[in-house]
């Protein structure tokens, strides 16, 4: 017996019936950034990232089901995890979240690689490169400040360990020899 007749429905509510256990889950958006050719890119609770172009209004979900093969680790993006930050690259982005892991992200066209860059070990929930991009700077969420610079195989160093839960973000200012923290 189809299920919208389970359910008692008629009409046109029974053609678009879906049962609770067959629909699939909505994506969140938690984070975004613009691109140089103006796409949008969207990090998402559930570990999606989107790529959305705004002339043409196409969307693109990368899912991490996707990314598994191009990492080294058996788990790529872990399913709970969620992107709480994103940061425009020269090749890419770099993208971080609830797993603690940064990510190098390259995007050509609707492909997309992804490769572990280092392990926070704990959330983290702010990333933003200095203006020139050779410095990233890396908040987490126990409110740990780092450093990290892309050109080297080096882990970043860490330049602050407040011990506070209550860390929004880091950012360079414009001269990118200063930082900025709330």
């Amino acid at each position: 017996m189809p299920v919208p007749a389970i359910a008692g429905l008629l009409g046109d509510e029974a053609e678009v019936f879906m049962p609770k256990e067959l629909r699939k889950p909505f994506v969140k958006p938690n984070t975004h950034c613009w691109s140089a050719t103006s796409d949008l890119y969207v990090g998402c609770k559930g570990g999606q990232l989107l790529s959305i172009n705004p002339e043409t209004q196409i969307v693109t979900v990368l899912s991490p089901m996707d990314w598994q093969t191009a990492d080294e680790s058996p788990r790529g993006i872990d399913m709970k995890g969620s992107i709480n930050t994103v940061a425009l690259y020269k090749d890419g982005l770099y993208l971080a979240g609830s797993e603690g892991i940064l990510w190098s992200c390259s995007i050509k066209g609707s492909e997309c690689k992804l490769e572990k860059c280092w392990d926070a070990k704990e959330p983290i929930e702010s990333i933003a490169f200095s203006s020139d991009y050779r410095t990233l700077s890396i908040a987490t969420s126990k409110g740990s400040v780092y450093i990290y610079k892309p050109k080297n195989s080096q882990d970043p160093f860490q330049i602050l360990n407040a011990y506070n839960k209550g860390l929004i973000g880091v950012d360079f200012l414009t001269n990118g020899s200063n930082y900025c923290m709330v």
